[in-house]
């Protein structure tokens, strides 16, 4: 049991790390990838309109709840027993959206003619020649590990709803007889 906790919260934990540390992860990364950390500034006006407000506490905001999220619902999945059930579901959903999200808006040619790109390859101070490589790493691998954020957030959402729902069932029913594994005969496998 907490093993698969673990599995969730250091999945969780690299994948935020691994934002931070590519340069696109400002904008295409961190937007995507910590979204689900920014509920409650959504649900607040006041956090946006107050004068203390400073983008650097609502980021830091953004990962903790983001965090706490998926502790949640790693919590919730394990304690109504559906943690080990799920992790194929997870990482199968973490690389088809990371796959997804990686591969699906801008391709090399449209990063190419963007008007930052554009303007360094004309600068004469500059002299920047775009490469494949500068592209990936401020493109596509802070989407890959968006992509696979959001994964994980919808897996273990999912999760979370299934395991509420399990134990609101056994909370209603407490003398529900569990199924015991074997055969007819009461065998164990």
């Amino acid at each position: 049991m907490i093993r698969n906790r673990i599995i969730f919260i250091g999945t969780w934990a690299v994948f935020a790390i691994a934002l931070f540390v590519f340069p696109g992860f400002e904008v295409r990364g961190l937007a995507m990838g910590m979204i689900i950390g920014a509920w409650p500034a959504f649900l607040s006006k006041r956090i946006y309109e107050s004068q203390h407000y400073h983008p650097l506490i609502f980021l830091l905001m953004m990962v903790v709840i983001s965090g706490v999220t998926v502790c949640l619902f790693s919590w919730l999945m394990d304690k109504s027993g559906i943690s080990k059930k799920i992790l194929p579901f997870l990482f199968s959903a973490m690389i088809f959206f990371a796959c997804y999200f990686a591969f699906w808006g801008i391709n090399y040619e449209e990063w190419q003619r963007s008007p930052v790109i554009a303007a360094a390859m004309e600068s004469p101070e500059i002299s920047y020649e775009p490469t494949r490589w500068d592209f990936w790493n401020s493109i596509i691998i802070p989407k890959l590990f968006a992509g696979g954020l959001i994964g994980l957030y919808s897996v273990s959402g999912l999760g979370a709803l299934f395991g509420l729902l399990k134990l609101s069932i056994r909370i209603k029913n407490p003398n529900q007889i569990v199924e015991a594994t074997g055969d007819s005969a009461g065998a164990s496998p």
